[in-house]
């Protein structure tokens, strides 16, 4: 039995959800064809979220076969690497290119490897991911005035990379990203095939979570994270891993941007005061982060400020028995100001 998805003429977050819920859906045939003929926009998270969709599948489905139709106009997504990453053979002429001044194609980390060469070589993994990280905002942000930028970049892919490293139990994770000069944005996208956020926060006592939502408003909030609510935090030290990673990137995303997690069975979107829920099916976690380059500072000034707000949040969820989900959906709707008149 096979059965045929048609993609959309935009291939964006809300449309690669519904392809990944339709995938999901017909995992038990024996063949899905996908056709990109009405395809004219497509972007680097709705690449990578359907093509992770469709290796998880592929892991619990082994005779799946994923084939493409109508896909030769999509240069674009052939050098993102979006069919190979679903599976899908293109031919020798077509290959995923190794990025260019505007976007990285989707690329594979294994974890194991990372450790293994950071043994090796007498580190920890968090600095290969640090490498990784300066490697990729440099193929992104190759302006030398543009500093804070650059700066950021780095920061948000270190950031994500550590916690799939240090979080999720995952062998690999897989990130792209695109940098619209003209439109001053930057996407970065990164997932894995891990335990999943609700899992991970299992282990903290201190924290009462129901839902894969709930298990998402809770780790974007700072000071929380697997480990219990970490009451000798280092507020002072941006730098510091002590669960104020998510926190950070998500309140520089919504500066005039938007961040988006997706875990389970449950998304959020946040950005400029507002947050959206919605319902997927997603084994991991996925992270978007659209930074609007306008709004973005000095790292250093931002990550103060930042830290300095999310300190007081944090002192008051240390003061708390335990932390469940109305009062960090409360507190994830005052650390964001959603709901506030501007």
């Amino acid at each position: 039995m096979r059965h045929q998805i048609t993609l959309p003429e935009r291939v964006d977050t809300p449309a690669a959800l519904r392809v990944a819920k339709e995938l999901v859906a017909h995992s038990s045939v024996d063949a899905i064809m996908i056709d990109f003929g009405d395809v004219t926009w497509i972007e680097p998270f709705g690449m990578l979220y359907i093509s992770m969709t469709i290796q998880s599948l592929r892991a619990s489905f082994p005779r799946l076969r994923v084939f493409a139709q109508k896909y030769h106009a999509q240069g674009y997504a052939i050098h993102m690497g979006f069919l190979q990453h679903c599976g899908i053979s293109v031919g020798s002429r077509w290959r995923s290119a190794t990025g260019s001044d505007t976007y990285s194609p989707i690329t594979e980390i294994k974890l194991s490897e990372l450790k293994a060469r950071a043994f090796s070589n007498k580190m920890v993994i968090q600095d290969e991911i640090e490498a990784a990280a300066q490697k990729l905002a440099a193929l992104l942000i190759r302006d030398r005035e543009e500093e804070n930028l650059f700066n950021v970049v780095q920061y948000s892919i270190r950031e994500l990379g550590r916690n799939i490293a240090e979080h999720s139990d995952s062998s690999n994770l897989l990130y792209c990203a695109q940098f619209w000069p003209a439109k001053k944005r930057i996407e970065v996208c990164m997932a894995d095939r891990g335990v999943g956020l609700f899992e991970t926060l299992q282990a903290n006592p201190h924290i009462e979570i129901e839902t894969d939502v709930d298990a998402i408003k809770a780790a974007i909030l700072p000071g929380i994270s697997g480990k219990p609510i970490l009451e000798n935090a280092s507020y002072d030290d941006p730098w510091a891993n002590s669960g104020f990673g998510l926190f950070v990137l998500s309140q520089l995303c919504a500066r005039g941007g938007n961040f988006f997690i997706v875990s389970g069975k449950g998304g959020l979107l946040i950005g400029q005061g507002s947050e959206h829920i919605v319902e997927t099916q997603y084994s991991g976690t996925a992270v978007r982060l659209v930074l609007s380059t306008d709004e973005i500072g000095g790292l250093s000034e931002s990550l103060k400020r930042i830290t300095e707000e999310g300190a007081v949040i944090a002192k008051e969820l240390t003061g708390s028995e335990s932390v469940g989900p109305s009062r960090a959906s409360s507190m994830v709707r005052r650390a964001f100001h959603i709901g506030e008149e501007r």
